[in-house]
Formats: C-alpha cells, structure tokens, sequence
C-alpha cells in the first residue's frame, strides 16, 4: 500500500498522518507541541528548533508503528498555519519559527497601515498586516537587526520542515498568498511590498506548486527516520489544505474549517483582492484562488469553556443536551472579523434571563450557549462570502469541532441546510493529494480528494431546532453588536 506521509503543524501539536491514495488516512499520531513565549519580546511567541524536530520525528515513528503491514511512505509532505514565518541561515539552520500568533510586530503593522493601507489591501488582498512577514520583517530590522542579517532565506514553517529531509525549504502560493508579501492577482512576491520592509527577493522562499517534487529525502534526518529515497513534494498552508482536503477544489465550493479558529472559506477562479472585511489569497490548485470569512477563535474558546465548567471538551456535548435551545445567548468572540478594522480588545458574557434558575442559566445553559454561538457565527460568516461569490454544492465542514455531533446538528439548523462532514484531518489529505499527483502516484489530485469527500455523511436540519436557531438569531446579532460598540479597534490605534 502507497501512503503520502503528510505532517501537519496546528497551534497545539504536530501530527503525521499517512494518507492512502484514494484519500483514507490509515494511520495518524499527533505529539503536543506549543510555540514559547520569546524571552524578552513582548506578544512574541516561537518553536524551539529542536524540540519541534524532535516532535515531527516522534509523530512520524508512531504512525508508522500503527500502520498496517505492507504500508509503504511513497512521498513527504507537509502542512503548517497561516502565516508562519521561519528564518534560516546559510546552513539552513533556524534562526526564527515564528508561528501564526507570534504578535510582536504590532507596533509595525500599524505604522504600515497608517501610510499603505489602500496600497497593502489591493497588492496582498489582507488586512490587518499585524501578524504578517511585513511587519515582523520590520521589527527584526528594528530590534535584531543580527537576525535579519544572518537570514539567507525566509519561508514558512512547513517549508522549514520539509527542509529538515535535505530539499530546498520553498513554499506553495496558498501559503506564499497569506504572508503579506505576495501579489495574489499577479502570482508572486511583490516589489511593492518589499520595498516597504527592504527585504531582499533573492532572500525569499522559491515558491511552487504544492505538491511539486523538490527532490529525494536525504541526510541525516531522513536516514534516522529510515525515508531515503521518498520523494519529498511542497506542502501548503493548513486553512488552504483543509479546504482543498475537505473536497473543495472547484470553482464555488465551499468549507467551515472548524478549528483553533474557524474559517469559512470558498474556491474562487480569479484570484485578486475582495471586500476589506473579507481576505482573499490563492488555492492550492494552480491559477485559483480563495475568499474567506474568518470567526477568530473557536476551539480555543471551547477548550476554555469546558475547562471553566469543569469538564473535559469532549464532555461540552452531553452537558449541553441537558438544556434547552437559546435559554442562554453567549458572545464568547467567535464571530465574523471585519478585518477593514479588526477588533483588537473587546467584550462578551453570557446573557438569560433572571432568576437565572427559572431561566435554565445552569452549566449545561451556558455549555449550550457556547455551542450555539459558534453556530450562529459560521453562519454569518458564510453570510459574508456569499455576499460577494457564488456558491455551489454542500457545505463542507472539517477540523476537530466536528467531533461535536450537537455542533453539527446545531450548525446544520442555523444554515437551515444540510452540511457534508468530512474527515477532521483535511488539511493533511490535502496536501497528501497534491503529493500524490506530482510524485506520480495517482493522475489527478482531484480524485484522490473525491474520493475522500465521498466518505463525508450528510447532518440535516432538524425543524424544531432551526425554528429555535432562527428566533435566537437576531438577539444573537444585538447582543454581539452591544458589546461589539467598546471595542477598541485597529482604526484606534491609527488615530482615525
């Protein structure tokens, strides 16, 4: 049997899993792994190089320990968040793994907007640069400048990977797309950009097609793992993957991808910038791109909720079925993000009725409420995008929220629509697809991911649920609005 081995690098672990050819993933193990506080940078946050090395290696023995007989890895491939950054040196050595969440470069990212934000919007298609290359470029420049200076190339973390079996570290364009450094309508890095943040070209990442071959795993690594020889094929980003890996690959299609935070995100055939509020970027099949709707936070509030109630998250579901529908309306900040001027402080609560015991306001209310609100806002995120794309065919919804089957039930009643489920691990099937068609083991990826949406099952709506969903939406709506008017946003810090 002929396996993709796809990692994948989320914001709690680092999974291997080994995807069949016609999408099955037949063995996966995850190790936990979280980025550092950076010692003496404020809102910094990096991986540690060899721990995360140490990671990938583990994961990657275990899921070959769980596979079945006769497996055999026949490419590498990998998948990592949006938009990491890393920073090698000559040797390829790690100077900088910054991950998604790594904030130091606010303070830049507001200077960028004050003088480029029209210039910024219409090259990259993104707004705020806050978490982007743009601005923590800048504040190397400005705070370790023997960083910048030692850097010989800059990728993403999944390009850092894959270099760790001898290729080159490239990068794909959905992941080079959400950097803040590429022109997503022309289809590469961009002068303007650049000059902004006077970094060099001929330092960045080559960026290709994911799935393209970079060469055969080799060094030490590789022969440690026992994978010489195995083809190792450009990754992508994880948002990007998860919609391609959830059956997304045409024109119009659509995927919630449910997880640490939760996009709504659609294929589009003409990539180029959209509305503000909205981001837009490349797919991983080439010439087409991605509009996305994004709802901030998702499972990381439910791993809070559960533990403020004291349960594992796991346990949210059973609690929650204790209490009625709408008894209790959350605004715990999983909504739409108007990235034209993003939130940055701003509050929630749990709002029922009093006496709070007449009212069901108990642990299961509140467990419910939580669920109900990430409902309520992936539908309004969908909202969004259809407000500026056409949509065809099911909605497919993937990552680790779909473990919840009342969030599913839920979701599915708030769209009013049934929904197609597909495996919680899309992002690696994704990339695995892509790597199976450019290492030669399948013709086409999109079969190998119609192969794998075929395995999705249909949640639909269930009538009394969607009649308490659509009477609970508009007070859903005010209240987030209410406590959405102090919120300090990013048109704050620009003094406008």
């Amino acid at each position: 049997m002929d396996t993709v081995c796809a990692l994948d690098l989320g914001t709690g672990s680092v999974r291997a899993c080994l995807v069949s050819t016609d999408g099955l993933i037949v063995a996966r193990r995850g190790v936990r792994i979280r980025a550092r506080a950076a010692e003496g940078v404020a809102a910094g946050l990096e991986y540690e190089p060899g721990e995360l090395r140490d990671a990938i290696a583990a994961a990657i023995s275990a899921a070959r320990t769980d596979a079945p007989a006769g497996m055999r890895i026949a490419a590498m491939t990998a998948a990592a968040m949006r938009p990491s950054c890393a920073l090698l040196d000559a040797a390829g050595a790690a100077l900088y793994l910054g991950p998604n969440r790594d904030a130091r470069g606010v303070g830049e990212a507001v200077e960028l907007l004050r003088r480029d934000r029209d210039l910024i919007h219409a090259v990259t298609g993104q707004l705020p640069p806050i978490l982007s290359w743009s601005a923590r470029l800048r504040w190397f420049a400005a705070n370790q400048p023997e960083v910048l200076a030692a850097a010989s190339v800059a990728t993403s973390i999944e390009g850092w990977m894959l270099s760790l079996f001898g290729v080159e570290p490239a990068m794909d364009f959905s992941s080079a797309s959400a950097n803040g450094l590429f022109d997503i309508a022309a289809g590469g890095w961009s002068d303007q950009m650049l000059s902004l943040v006077s970094f060099p070209s001929d330092r960045l990442a080559r960026v290709l097609a994911a799935g393209t071959v970079l060469g055969p795993a080799h060094g030490e690594f590789a022969r440690e793992l026992g994978l010489e020889g195995v083809p190792v094929c450009a990754g992508a980003g994880d948002t990007h993957a998860a919609l391609a890996g959830s059956g997304a690959w045409r024109e119009g299609e659509t995927a919630i991808i449910a997880g640490t935070s939760m996009p709504v995100a659609r294929v589009v055939a003409n990539p180029g910038p959209r509305s503000a509020r909205l981001w837009s970027s490349r797919h991983l099949r080439p010439g087409f791109g991605v509009v996305e709707s994004n709802t901030g936070e998702s499972g990381f509030v439910w791993e809070w909720l559960a533990e403020t109630l004291g349960v594992e998250v796991f346990e949210l579901d059973d609690l929650a079925r204790a209490a009625q529908p709408t008894a209790v309306i959350a605004h715990l900040g999983t909504v739409p993000q108007d990235f034209a001027d993003m939130p940055l402080l701003h509050s929630g609560g749990f709002v029922f009725g009093l006496p709070p015991g007449m009212f069901g306001a108990g642990r299961a209310g509140l467990a419910r409420a939580g669920i109900e609100a990430a409902a309520w806002a992936a539908a309004e995120a969908l909202s969004w995008v259809d407000a500026e794309t056409v949509g065809i065919g099911p909605v497919r919804v993937c990552g680790g929220m779909t473990q919840s089957e009342l969030w599913l039930e839920t979701l599915a009643a708030a769209l009013g629509r049934p929904i197609l489920v597909v495996a919680e691990d899309s992002a690696a099937i994704g990339v695995a697809a892509c790597a199976a068609e450019g290492s030669g083991l399948v013709a086409d990826a999109g079969s190998v991911l119609d192969a794998a949406a075929r395995r999705g099952r249909e949640v639909h709506p269930d009538d009394a649920l969607v009649a308490a969903m659509s009477a609970g939406l508009p007070r859903w709506q005010e209240i987030v609005a209410n406590l959405g008017r102090g919120a300090m946003r990013i048109s704050a810090l620009l003094g406008s």
